[in-house]
């Protein structure tokens, strides 16, 4: 096999428990770099954190940085030679929401010594945050597959690292992606997207925490900037500066540039039902959502 050509580094931002105390937005976000710049990685982080004030040699985390420090650091972000991909899912749709047959697969299987008989426990709300990271990961590879073509001809594998976090296993998503994989192959999947494929291999796909890889501390960066652009709930107001920094970096789709429902995806695929506020519906509009997205449809008034 050829050594992965590019790199996909998720983190995610918020809350993933599906519950009214939890936050009100799950994001999860993507960086993806080309393999051969891959290097440079803690070098950008560095160049980031030498402008902190006080800096310690804390890892990058969006949080810890005062405001003038988020606006060098996605200003930074924004020049680099790299691409960006965010999911905001709002969790007050999802909340009764339920998928039985999802609920199934992300069960566990616990044997006893006999190695024969077993218990299972249930792990109800895992579907929602693989459906989530999936459905992030289904945009980033495919932007991949697309990039191998045109540098080398043919598809080239993607590496995968995903930030680790209290709730993630990373064995029940590869076998949540697999259970795809072979409903594709053996046409029985029903869902409108799908990994990358021809690009995709379980094997790349691994774990690591936040503080010790720069990629996924700059991914970090991009979900927390998202994070502020709309979590009125959390943050009191909502702050499109470091988001607009980012800039040309939010990967975009095809002749039209369009970044709406690719570098940028707002669930549920009709954002009018989450019951968005005037300022968190700019952040939307700020990436191509219209009105048939995000205003609810009404009835047609009878013409005077």
């Amino acid at each position: 096999m050829a050594p992965p050509a590019y790199h996909i580094f998720s983190d995610e931002f918020g809350d993933q428990a599906l519950k009214a105390a939890a936050s009100e937005f799950f994001i999860v976000s993507a960086v993806v770099v080309a393999a051969h710049r891959e290097p440079d990685l803690p070098h950008w982080v560095n160049r980031i954190n030498q402008q902190r004030r006080h800096w310690r040699g804390q890892p990058l985390h969006f949080t810890d940085l005062d405001e003038r420090a988020k606006l060098r650091a996605t200003r930074f972000i924004g020049k680099l030679p790299l691409r960006c991909f965010t999911l905001i899912s709002h969790k007050g749709n999802m909340i009764n929401y339920r998928n039985v047959r999802a609920e199934r697969a992300a069960d566990l299987r616990v044997y006893s010594d006999d190695a024969t008989s077993f218990t299972i426990e249930p792990r109800r709300k895992l579907w929602y945050s693989h459906m989530v990271l999936k459905a992030l990961l289904e945009r980033a590879t495919e932007w991949c597959l697309a990039r191998s073509h045109r540098d080398y001809g043919e598809p080239r594998p993607v590496a995968i690292t995903i930030a680790q976090r209290g709730g993630f296993y990373l064995d029940r998503f590869k076998t949540y992606l697999e259970k795809d994989r072979r409903n594709l192959a053996a046409g029985t999947n029903t869902l409108p997207r799908n990994l990358a494929w021809p690009v995709v291999d379980l094997d790349l796909i691994t774990t690591a925490p936040a503080s010790n890889v720069a990629g996924l501390q700059l991914a970090d960066i991009v979900s927390g900037s998202f994070s502020r652009a709309v979590d009125e709930r959390r943050f009191h107001s909502c702050d499109t500066r470091f988001v607009a920094n980012l800039g040309w970096r939010i990967a975009r789709k095809g002749k039209g540039r369009r970044i709406a429902g690719w570098g940028v995806t707002g669930l549920p695929w009709n954002l009018w039902e989450a019951n968005l506020s005037a300022d968190q519906e700019k952040l939307f509009r700020m990436f191509g959502y219209d009105d048939e997205k995000l205003v609810r449809p009404g009835p047609i008034l009878p013409e005077d």
